[in-house]
């Protein structure tokens, strides 16, 4: 079996210690899952992702994909100067970086009117090729596979 040599610095001694005791003193398969984690989150990083609808490992902080909405205020209240909590109805759509995700911040997409809010959103998943699945609360709207139409019953033509 190979090995390797590790150089812990003085500083992460203790954590070495209290992982060696969580792994019953064996922390060969404590490393392969940390850098299998590790290189699976830069994969995703650099848009070298898995295979469609793999699970890679994300640490805490990174599993949730957030989007910053924001809101104008300029001109409101003066040059440099704002009216706390009072913002216009038009903004900007972004994605936060999230490399377990694969996502990086780019373009904001504009939105005109809160109305706009939803179209920009939809732009902006569709543009990182986010996959949105159905909630419970979706669930009970929608219907999986294709519609089936049937015919009315007893219907007559009209000539």
């Amino acid at each position: 079996m190979p090995q390797k040599t590790i150089y812990v610095r003085e500083e992460d001694q203790e954590l070495w210690e209290r992982a060696a005791k969580l792994s019953d003193g064996s922390l060969a398969s404590v490393l392969a899952d940390a850098l299998r984690a590790h290189v699976e989150r830069h994969a995703a990083a650099s848009q070298d992702l898995p295979a469609e609808g793999a699970a890679i490992a994300a640490p805490h902080g990174e599993k949730m994909i957030q989007l910053d909405i924001r809101l104008f205020t300029d001109d409101i209240a003066g040059a440099g100067k704002i009216i706390p909590k009072h913002a216009w109805d038009t903004g900007m759509v972004t994605v936060q970086t999230n490399p377990s995700h694969g996502l990086k911040k780019g373009n904001p997409i504009p939105f005109n009117a809160l109305l706009e809010l939803r179209g920009a959103i939809e732009k902006l998943l569709l543009k990182q090729q986010i996959v949105l699945h159905s909630g419970s609360r979706s669930r009970k709207y929608m219907h999986s596979g294709p519609a089936k139409a049937q015919r009315p019953k007893n219907r007559k033509s009209s000539k």
